[in-house]
């Protein structure tokens, strides 16, 4: 059996967050771009899927995280 998750998240920084994820893409979980940031898994082990999308939100949360502060940091200046 193929387990296939695709998520669509609708973020304001969905761009960055792409090109922050994409380096750790491999065949059957990866990240992808248009006009918002998908999350593409597919494989036929649940085990996998479940491990890859919890990869995945933790960076994507990284990526917010440090873009906050980045923004935040601008507002000092």
């Amino acid at each position: 059996m193929l387990f296939k998750l695709e998520l669509k998240l609708d973020l304001e920084d969905a761009e960055i967050i792409y090109k922050a994820l994409k380096p750790d893409d491999v065949e059957w979980a990866k990240a992808d771009f248009d006009d918002t940031l998908r999350i593409i898994i597919e494989t036929e082990k649940i085990g996998a899927v479940i491990n890859a999308f919890e990869d995945f939100m933790m960076n994507v949360k990284a990526s917010i995280s440090v873009l906050e502060s980045l923004s935040a940091g601008k507002g000092r200046d």
